[in-house]
C-alpha cells in the first residue's frame, strides 16, 4: 500500500539521546530501525560522549525554522498539511513524490541554511539529530489524525 503523506519528526542535537528513560528508537544495519526500551546507564554513557550542549530554539530560531519549512516545500512542491516547530523538536506532516528519507533531510539542510543566515548559529553548529522518523499515512483517517496530533497534541503553545 502507498503512503499519501508521511509524519516526520526530529529532534535537535543531544535532546533525546540513547537509552531515554522516554524509550528511544535504535537504528540497525540495512536501515531497519525498532523502537528500544529505556537504559539508564546506556543514557549516562551516551551523555558523556557529547561533545557539546544540546541544542535549543528559542523563539526567534522556531520562527525561522517554520519559514524555511514552508519555504522548502513550496520549492519542492510537496503539499505541507502541519507543522509543529518545538525548542527541541519538530513535527512535519506533509505529502510528496520523494521518498520520506530526502524529504527529512531537505527540511533539515533548508533550515540549517536559514539559522546560519540569520546569525542564530555557527557555520559549525550542527542542530539536528542525525536520525528521525518518517512515519508512513497509508489513509485519509491516519493523515488527519497526524495532523491533529502535529497541531493539538504538543502541550502548551509557545510564545
Amino acid at each position: 500500500m502507498t503512503s499519501i503523506g508521511w509524519l516526520i519528526t526530529f529532534c535537535c542535537h543531544g535532546n533525546w539521546l540513547p537509552g531515554d528513560r522516554r524509550g528511544y528508537v535504535e537504528h540497525a544495519a540495512g536501515g531497519k530501525t525498532f523502537r528500544a526500551p529505556p537504559n539508564a546507564r546506556l543514557n549516562i554513557w551516551a551523555a558523556r560522549q557529547m561533545s557539546r550542549r544540546p541544542f535549543l530554539l528559542d523563539a526567534h530560531a522556531r520562527a525561522v525554522v517554520h519559514t524555511a519549512i514552508r519555504d522548502q516545500c513550496l520549492h519542492a512542491g510537496w503539499i505541507l498539511h502541519a507543522l509543529h516547530v518545538r525548542t527541541n523538536h519538530l513535527h512535519v506532516v506533509l505529502s510528496g513524490t520523494d521518498p520520506p528519507a530526502r524529504m527529512m533531510n531537505q527540511i533539515k539542510a533548508w533550515a540549517t541554511r536559514r539559522l546560519r543566515a540569520e546569525a542564530l548559529i555557527g557555520a559549525d553548529t550542527k542542530p539536528w539529530a542525525r536520525h528521525g522518523s518518517t512515519v508512513p499515512l497509508r489513509t485519509q483517517e491516519s493523515l488527519t489524525s497526524a495532523c491533529h496530533y502535529v497541531i493539538e497534541g504538543q502541550g502548551q503553545p509557545l510564545e
